[in-house]
């Protein structure tokens, strides 16, 4: 008994004078957040310390006993002072909800946004021709959804993240693209239950079937009862201990609960398509309940492993992306001057279309002075190439309303950069930036060939092809052949 009161009187004492220690050797007086209030701060405990580091300093962060005072000044941090602010990866506002610091760091230009959804828009034509159907579904990052809890120096460097988080989504509903937004099902969610764990980065298991059914409804056009009454209809829970990735940040473990729901199944989809879900670990955490509802033909490839698994894709699929927001832009990206590396998933759209457009029959040659060239001067049969060449055409008329295949193809003497295919999507008929996606060209009988299916509603629009940028000093024989396909 009196070996256990010992016990007790030299932990109290520990944690009272070893708070202050724990907040000297782990003050940061440069928040990352460039605030110059006096904030709570302490550096995230990690195996390499930066070089500002001493010696004693590291020694106390990477010892037991560091690392449990350290825990305990973040846990009177959170219910003492509503802050936690580490000034490597975690923050947490009132009622100690704690987020990842990298969701503020994602703000885009608006050119980049429009850029990213333009290229969106570029390969749902490319899909749709192929006969596939995209669709993208965007998971908010937590501090949208939990804009409340959100610490007040985040918020002012996170503001441009709402600013762009209203640009995206106020002109959804006018793009071309199928994008499948699940915030507004969270938001409504949330009044009934929390959507997202307090300590994690994701969404519980009621965020996830809100998710889930607003997106079920949207694309196969299910009943959607809500997540409420589906799990207030009586089924039992299971509640266990989870270890969250922000807690286990902090050294808090088992700080969240993960509730499970019994018995609750997400209405199955009257689809006999197969599926392809390209996901990250949002859809990851459901790949259960998707099991559960969809078809047996069901796939699911992690964005990550896409582009090494998945050469192309068969007619006929359902392609569902699902991205967390904060990495949404960055993953459709179009660099016109990479050789390497573009959006993860145009190498698969661009080779399944090119499978089909093989597969159609050309005729009805396009004579090259009915083509409108930028910098391309013609000498004889010879096409002498400018700094930029191009051209620019109409698609015709589809056949009984089906697709239009095209095809470019032409003589080069060498070829040292892509072509690159412009679509004209936008209301003002332009060739606006982002529209516009890497020809997948291929050497038939010694010509330089691009083929595409175009959907029927991109019939009697025009397209543009680039002639490979900044390389070959000539190009010969160019022919512009079109086709029909049902």
């Amino acid at each position: 008994m009196k070996l256990l009161k010992l016990s007790l009187v030299s932990l109290f004492f520990g944690i009272i004078f070893g708070l202050p220690i724990a907040a000297l050797l782990t003050h940061n007086e440069d928040d990352d957040t460039g605030s110059k209030e006096k904030i709570s701060a302490v550096r995230f405990i990690q195996p390499n310390f930066d070089e500002r580091s001493s010696t004693i300093k590291a020694w106390f962060q990477s010892s037991d006993i560091g690392a449990f005072l350290i825990s305990k000044r973040y846990l009177f941090d959170a219910y003492a002072l509503n802050s936690v602010n580490s000034s490597k990866v975690v923050s947490g506002g009132p009622n100690a909800w704690l987020f990842y610091k990298n969701d503020f760091s994602s703000c885009y230009s608006p050119a980049a946004i429009q850029l990213a959804l333009n290229q969106i828009d570029a390969l749902d034509v490319f899909a749709r021709g192929a006969d596939l159907e995209l669709v993208i579904s965007v998971s908010p990052d937590k501090s949208l959804v939990y804009p409340e809890y959100v610490p007040a120096n985040l918020l002012v460097k996170g503001n441009c993240k709402y600013q762009n988080s209203m640009m995206w989504r106020g002109d959804l509903n006018k793009r071309p693209a199928r994008i499948v937004d699940f915030l507004p099902a969270l938001q409504v969610a949330k009044q009934h239950h929390d959507v997202y764990f307090k300590y994690d980065t994701h969404w519980n298991e009621y965020g996830q079937y809100a998710a889930l059914s607003s997106l079920y409804s949207q694309i196969f056009a299910t009943p959607n009862p809500g997540p409420r009454r589906m799990i207030d209809a009586g089924e039992t829970i299971d509640v266990s201990p989870r270890n969250s990735d922000l807690s286990r940040m902090v050294r808090w473990i088992d700080a969240d609960k993960d509730i499970k729901y019994k018995n609750v199944r997400l209405p199955s989809p009257q689809t006999q398509k197969p599926i392809l879900i390209i996901h990250d670990s949002f859809f990851g955490r459901a790949r259960n309940t998707l099991m559960q509802s969809l078809n047996k033909s069901m796939r699911m490839v992690h964005i990550r492993d896409f582009s090494k698994t998945v050469d192309q894709i068969p007619p006929g699929t359902l392609v569902l992306v699902n991205s967390v927001e904060r990495s949404l832009f960055q993953r459709f990206q179009f660099n016109a001057q990479s050789s390497g590396e573009v959006n993860f998933l145009e190498p698969a759209i661009l080779k399944s279309n090119a499978t089909e457009a093989n597969k159609c029959s050309y005729s009805g040659e396009m004579n090259e002075t009915v083509i409108r060239f930028y910098d391309i001067q013609k000498a004889g049969s010879k096409l002498s190439l400018g700094r930029d060449p191009r051209a620019i055409f109409q698609v015709p008329a589809a056949v009984n309303r089906g697709k239009t295949c095209v095809e470019v193809s032409y003589l080069r003497s060498e070829k040292k950069a892509d072509d690159i295919v412009f679509l004209q999507l936008s209301s003002s008929g332009n060739f606006e930036t982002g529209y516009q996606l890497k020809a997948r060209t291929f050497n038939e009988n010694g010509r330089i060939t691009f083929r595409v299916v175009l959907p029927s509603d991109y019939s009697e629009k025009q397209l543009r092809y680039d002639f490979g940028r900044g390389g070959s000093p000539d190009i010969q024989d160019l022919r512009i052949r079109f086709g029909s396909k049902s």
